[in-house]
């Protein structure tokens, strides 16, 4: 089984964010990935987090995914199957915030099994601490690769 911590970030909130992730896999292997955008929010870079971890994952394959993200854990665990029937839109109508990410995540969730536990965040975890790290590295990146570009 595949163990994976994710975490986004974002200063300011919306603004430039970075996202990362931690990946055990069932071989002892660890493997550490993050990048960055220049315009986003928090709530996507912690899904977006999640994401290319699974999109990591082989076919099949079955992981534990720990964030320190509330509304991800408790969106695809607790509100998803609400969420599903209205077609990823509110009660309202218009479309869910993040509406793109929530169906990307739903395909993954089709593709290999995981179970989303929730951690507290700046507790002393050394898996989420290191992919809060990491999410900062991709908002670092991110921001170098503007000025690099001399958009700054």
């Amino acid at each position: 089984m595949y163990e994976i911590w994710t975490d986004g970030a974002c200063e300011p909130n919306p603004g430039m964010g970075g996202w990362g992730y931690v990946m055990h896999d069932p071989m002892g292997v660890v493997s550490e990935v993050c990048c960055g955008e220049l315009e986003t929010t928090n709530n996507r870079m912690e899904l977006t987090a999640i994401l290319m971890a699974m999109r990591a994952l082989p076919g099949g394959a079955t992981a534990t995914v720990y964030s320190d993200s509330q509304y991800c854990v408790n969106g695809l665990t607790i509100w998803r199957k609400n969420w599903m029937k209205r077609d990823w839109r509110r009660k309202s109508g218009e479309a869910m915030p993040n509406r793109d990410l929530w169906l990307d995540l739903e395909s993954e969730m089709k593709r290999v099994k995981v179970l989303f536990r929730w951690v507290r965040g700046h507790s002393g975890n050394a898996g989420n601490e290191r992919a809060d790290w990491l999410s900062s590295i991709g908002r670092i990146n991110a921001m170098n690769a503007q000025t690099a570009r001399g958009i700054a």
